[in-house]
């Protein structure tokens, strides 16, 4: 008999790589129909494809959206935008009368909790970030996300997050409940093989950016976003560190790009490397010689971070220069992979300087459990306990 699950987000589903990731490995259990509905709009990333016969991508176009370009002010603004998604999202949901509604984040949890009502559907609330203690959320979006995940928080049946420093946040703020702790790591055939694409030339960065041998590559991987310490890296690599060249591969937009652009085009040991596919990140991160994970402890979301970026340099091998976040200390010391500094200009200038009188060495651990794979069963077990369940 098949069993009817819906994945909804406020994202654009056809971007948002961790979710696609979990659709796939969700359509591989028994009898499952998937069917993902998310937000129409980019910020530059690109698109992929996903293609199995049970998952059906649902994409809505807000027209309230709109209404960002007018004055009129954010506190009407937002809540019109969100009873549109909340009245589209419902209605795509009660309609497929599903067995799992599986939400991302907090927006989409009391559309979750509605559906979950209106259809005895169990609920999934899948944390991607700790969004009440969020960079860039103000008291007002912080309160309401408490409130949303206190009122919703009886009817949750599994909640799912990044780390373990997340989930037990959650567990000792709302109380138990079954609980997965989901790596947004890639999966093993991008360490594993070249991507299509992509050399795996050792020799690419260098002769991309005319590197000389002699000099080390450190690469950040990522969004270009404010608690990455972007301005850190470019500001002692702009004033300090001439044998030694910064590369940032990502995507951006605003005062931080431009800020980006400005430097590389002035400092010859400054690049910057357009986006790629998440399935080209690995094998263009094998041709740097150091990783740079510098999380700053602007909000507990961060503090409790794993991101993804730390996966990427891990699988590709490199060894990672990280700040002290607990989580991220917790992975380095695990797989022996680097070494964690307070993120501060002195301690960043000062072990940079030692690591160019090193040989970088090459990161050689079993790192099975960190690989996609290995976290797409924990997620098929789970969905398997709940589906034999009746609703």
């Amino acid at each position: 008999m098949t069993k009817e699950i819906i994945h909804i987000s406020h994202t654009n589903i056809n971007w948002d790589y961790r979710i696609l990731k979990e659709l796939e490995a969700v359509s591989l259990v028994e009898d499952a129909n998937i069917t993902a509905i998310g937000v129409e709009f980019t910020e530059g990333q690109v698109e992929i494809d996903i293609d199995r016969d049970n998952i059906n991508i649902e994409t809505i176009t807000l027209l309230t959206k709109k209404l960002q370009k007018t004055r009129l002010p954010g506190f009407i603004r937002q809540p019109l935008v969100f009873i549109e998604l909340a009245l589209k999202m419902t209605y795509g949901v009660v309609r497929k009368k599903p067995h799992i509604v599986h939400c991302h984040d907090a927006i989409a949890l009391p559309i979750g909790w509605i559906c979950s009502i209106l259809t005895g559907s169990k609920l999934i609330y899948d944390a991607h970030e700790l969004m009440s203690d969020k960079q860039g959320n103000d008291f007002i979006s912080r309160f309401y996300i408490k409130i949303v995940e206190k009122v919703c928080w009886s009817k949750v049946e599994t909640l799912i997050s990044v780390s373990d420093s997340i989930i037990s946040w959650y567990r000792d703020k709302y109380g138990k409940k079954r609980f997965l702790t989901i790596l947004n790591s890639p999966p093993r055939e991008l360490y594993e093989e070249t991507a299509e694409g992509v050399a795996q030339d050792h020799n690419y960065l260098r002769k991309k950016f005319d590197i000389p041998e002699n000099h080390i590559i450190f690469l950040f991987v990522g969004q270009f976003m404010g608690g990455r310490s972007i301005e850190l890296f470019l500001k002692i690599f702009e004033q300090e560190l001439h044998n030694s060249h910064l590369i940032l591969l990502g995507f951006g937009e605003g005062e931080i790009l431009e800020t980006i652009q400005e430097t590389s085009s002035r400092c010859s040991n400054i690049h910057l490397h357009d986006a790629v596919a998440h399935n080209e990140v690995i094998s263009i991160a094998k041709n740097a010689d150091y990783g740079l994970c510098f999380i700053q402890n602007v909000s507990l979301s961060d503090w409790y971070s794993l991101p993804n970026k730390l996966f990427e340099y891990l699988l590709s091998g490199l060894p990672v220069l990280a700040s002290n976040c607990p989580e991220i200390m917790k992975m380095i010391k695990q797989y022996h992979a680097g070494e964690c500094l307070e993120p501060n200009e002195e301690n960043l200038v000062k072990k940079i300087r030692e690591l160019e009188l090193k040989k970088p060495l090459r990161v050689d651990t079993d790192r099975s459990e960190i690989t996609w794979e290995f976290q797409a069963k924990k997620l098929q077990e789970e969905y398997k306990i709940l589906l034999s369940r009746p609703n």
